[in-house]
């Protein structure tokens, strides 16, 4: 499997090929660009998720099968698009400069403040600058 190393502009296409390619790939470095399309894929099926959940329990009166269905796919989706964004999440943690240290505890202890850090924070932000 390939490394990924993204560096300078990276298009959305290529973000969403570096997604797919990195899901068990926790070496190389995301960019803040890179990491855009993994936090969309999140919180659009967040979103999604949440109100079908809401809206087939708001529609049946009784737990049918259907609503047992929807709720069971929803927590797959839920919990497979949790462990695809946490490789991408640790490299561009990488690339931000925090140690694997403190990527374990925000992504153990923070997890939902996180990706703001992944998006917000340039890269190299807390790489050791050397002395001339």
């Amino acid at each position: 499997m390939q490394r990924i190393n993204e560096e300078g502009y990276v298009s959305f296409k290529e973000s969403i090929s570096d997604f797919f390619h990195g899901l068990i790939d926790f070496k190389g470095t995301t960019t803040r660009r890179g990491y855009l399309f993994p936090m969309l894929y999140y919180y659009i099926n967040l979103f999604i998720g949440t109100s079908l959940v809401v809206l087939f329990t708001m529609i049946m009166k009784e737990y049918d099968f259907i609503t047992i269905f929807i709720c069971i796919i929803v927590a797959i989706n839920y919990i497979f698009s949790n462990l695809a964004i946490i490789p991408v999440t640790v490299r561009r943690f990488r690339d931000i400069g925090f140690n694997i240290f403190v990527t374990v505890l925000l992504l153990v202890f923070g997890f939902g403040i996180c990706p703001f850090f992944g998006i917000i924070l340039p890269s190299n932000c807390f790489k050791k600058k050397p002395c001339l």
